[in-house]
C-alpha cells in the first residue's frame, strides 16, 4: 500500500477511492418491485381546499415560529387570516 504527504495526491487518491465505491451500478430485481403493496391514492388531496378548511389550519398556526418555505411569518398569516384564506382558495 502506498502512503501520500501531498495533500493533492491524498485527496486525488480519496475521490479514486469514492468513485470506485459509489459509482457502482445497481442491480435491480423488478419483480420486488412488483410485489410492493400499492395504496389507494386520496383524489381528495386534488381539491382545493375550501375557505373553511384554510381559517382552521390559520387558527392552529403558533406564533414565533420559522416561516415556512414561503417566507411569510405566522403573524402576517393570522393578521390577514380573512384575505389569505379567500386568495388561497380561488
Amino acid at each position: 500500500m502506498e502512503t501520500f504527504s501531498d495533500s493533492k495526491r491524498v485527496v486525488a487518491r480519496w475521490s479514486e477511492h469514492f468513485q470506485k465505491l459509489l459509482n457502482v451500478p445497481g442491480v435491480i430485481d423488478h419483480t420486488a418491485l412488483d410485489n410492493i403493496p400499492q395504496r389507494i391514492t386520496k383524489t381528495s388531496l386534488d381539491e382545493i381546499p375550501t375557505i373553511a378548511e384554510m381559517a382552521r389550519a390559520i387558527a392552529g398556526l403558533k406564533y414565533g415560529n420559522a416561516p415556512g418555505g414561503d417566507g411569510i411569518p405566522v403573524e402576517v398569516w393570522k393578521q390577514e387570516k380573512t384575505i389569505c384564506s379567500a386568495d388561497c382558495t380561488s
